[in-house]
């Protein structure tokens, strides 16, 4: 009779298979490095990878990122049980080395504003940091990551509500370079399982029940709305998420034949080369020449979009820019290349009088009119509407003195509320005004900031 595993044996038994096939050799007597934040996901990738550990005889190296985003109790209090955790374990005769990185405070705070970006994105550009020089400093071949199979789910349906293409379609990578994830393909409820039948706790992110992030929608209110109405829609989506990968993987593999040529702050292709080649191959190499100059930079697919319309008009020259990006088309070759923004740059006033995709100092903004009536703006991954609002309207920096109604019709001063915002100085022209133009008063109808990572401020 075949004997049948517990949950701890089916677990661990899966972390290993993964390991294997991501390319850790757990006979190598390498250590492994892991990223354990508290939360039950990495506490079972520490705890699994430990029994592991002692079983084939590699170390383990820990690193927990203290990021000074919630409060002391919570944040700190989160890299305190790791610690103790890994102390355990070392009081049990397992080899895990632990170092805890603290960020710090403000520090994402002022990277986000910096990049104008949201503060999971300025995290997560820290927390990376500090791993690969975790990697570095201590010679890892590896550094395995918690992300399991609803993260995969919810990072599908995020993609795909942002109208991502094709590379994004295929979820997060089970490996990406020195990054492996050996919990992608077991779901949370097996995790949680897993430590309870080791009795092992863990920690919980209160801000995993606010709904104003993203993801939280997706997971607290989305997911569970699919799963009561649309049966199998899991299974669907990460099938469908694999056949996507191995087309992706495909596309990749050609474009990976024609590099872009760099000269200083510059890349370049011959324009014979660009024009003859499919669709899809021209999009993922105006992003892949995006990434070689853009430090992080998203560049906004209406951008993508008006750049090939404009070069399949047969448009001798032209040229569009995004943040500290220009990019355009010359008889010769098609080029991205770093631009100087220069002080009157920030100084901005549009006039908008029809749908389009306009160019800004703080990037690219879509506008145009719904079928019922609203006028509709897109900004990166942002969208929202305005009800009220006709053509022609002004897209405009701020101005000395202006002021915003408020919902209990009175004003309040764009000082005052940036201020309030923690916006320095030097970066409050950045964030564009709606003004309408249309009635005697001419008044401000929205505040942009999304531009900076901030909430937008729309006049009811």
């Amino acid at each position: 009779m075949k004997k049948k595993c517990g949950i701890s044996e089916t677990f661990e038994n899966s972390v290993y298979r993964n390991l294997i096939s991501l390319g850790f050799d757990v006979f190598s007597n390498k250590s492994l490095g892991l990223a354990v934040s508290g939360g039950a996901d990495s506490v079972s990738l520490l705890v699994s990878c430990a029994s592991l550990s002692k079983k084939y005889g590699f170390g383990l190296k820990v690193i927990t990122v203290d990021h000074k985003i919630r409060s002391e109790e919570e944040s700190g209090g989160d890299a305190d049980f790791v610690q103790e955790l890994c102390n355990f374990f070392n009081n049990q005769g397992f080899d895990v080395a632990f170092l805890r990185e603290e960020l710090n405070s403000g520090e994402v705070l002022e990277l986000s504003k910096s990049k104008r970006c949201g503060i999971e994105a300025a995290a997560r550009e820290l927390r990376y940091r500090a791993f690969y020089d975790f990697l570095n400093s201590e010679k890892l071949d590896f550094i395995a990551l918690a992300h399991n199979q609803n993260d995969q789910l919810e990072t599908l349906l995020m993609r795909f509500l942002q109208g991502s293409g094709s590379s994004g379609l295929f979820g997060i990578r089970q490996r990406n370079d020195v990054f492996i994830r050996p919990l992608i393909n077991i779901s949370r409820d097996n995790i949680e399982e897993y430590l309870k039948e080791k009795s092992i706790s863990w920690r919980t992110d209160s801000t995993n029940l606010d709904n104003k992030y993203y993801r939280n929608r997706v997971r607290n209110e989305l997911i569970p709305f699919l799963k009561n109405n649309f049966t199998g829609f899991d299974k669907a989506l990460l099938s469908g998420a694999e056949k996507t990968f191995i087309d992706d993987d495909y596309f990749e593999s050609v474009i990976k034949e024609i590099k872009w040529n760099k000269k200083g702050d510059e890349v370049y292709l011959n324009q014979n080369e660009f024009r003859n080649l499919h669709k899809a191959l021209k999009i993922r190499l105006l992003y892949k020449g995006f990434d070689t100059l853009g430090d992080g930079i998203r560049l906004p697919f209406s951008l993508v979009k008006e750049f090939l319309r404009l070069h399949e008009s047969d448009s001798a020259s032209f040229e569009l820019s995004f943040e500290d990006l220009a990019f355009g088309s010359t008889c010769e070759f098609i080029y991205i290349k770093k631009r100087q923004i220069i002080a009157t740059d920030i100084d901005f006033f549009a006039i908008i009088e029809k749908d389009g995709v306009y160019t800004f100092p703080f990037g690219t903004l879509l506008c145009r009119i719904s079928e019922c009536g609203k006028t509709v703006f897109e900004y990166d991954s942002d969208f929202f509407e305005l009800e009220n609002l006709k053509f022609p309207f002004a897209v405009r920096s701020v101005q000395s003195g202006d002021k915003v109604r408020t919902n209990s019709d009175s004003y309040r001063g764009l000082k005052d509320i940036f201020s309030s915002w923690h916006v320095p100085d030097s970066e409050r022209k950045k964030i564009p005004l709606v003004q309408e133009l249309s009635s005697e008063k001419q008044e401000i109808v929205a505040v942009l900031g999304c531009t900076l990572g901030f909430k937008n401020w729309i006049v009811k």
